[in-house]
């Protein structure tokens, strides 16, 4: 891992932990109208190069493959989508077991991944999701 890797990690562990990226839309408002910041999926589409290859563990809403992404998923027709209150990311990986991506409830999970880019946006290749 370079000191950038390392340095940007640090930074995304902070944010995790400070609450930003929480799944809820009450303390995710709270959170950015409170102090003007940014949720940890707005951070990463914000800022896509800096987070490239850097891995993040992120709680979020599943939105399976009805969610509000506005472009098309980056690698297969399964990836899905989450969400948290500053916008939302394709996830490719495995989904969660009992969720279904054709009829999403947003249930909140949080989901481990390295953030790639394909055509300059941001995914995350999922590396581990819990409910």
């Amino acid at each position: 891992m370079t000191w950038k890797q390392t340095g940007l990690w640090l930074i995304v562990a902070g944010i995790i932990f400070s609450g930003i990226g929480s799944c809820t839309a009450r303390s995710a408002a709270r959170n950015s109208s409170a102090s003007g910041e940014t949720g940890v999926l707005g951070i990463i589409l914000a800022e896509p190069v800096r987070f490239e290859s850097v891995t993040v563990t992120v709680s979020c809403m599943f939105q399976g493959w009805r969610g509000p992404c506005p472009t098309a998923p980056p690698i297969s027709r399964s990836d899905w989508m989450i969400t948290d209150a500053s916008g939302c990311l394709y996830v490719h990986g495995p989904v969660p077991p009992g969720l279904d991506s054709a009829k999403p409830s947003g249930e909140k999970i949080s989901v481990t991944g390295v953030v790639r880019l394909k055509k300059g946006l941001p995914y995350l290749d999922a590396t581990a999701v819990k409910k």
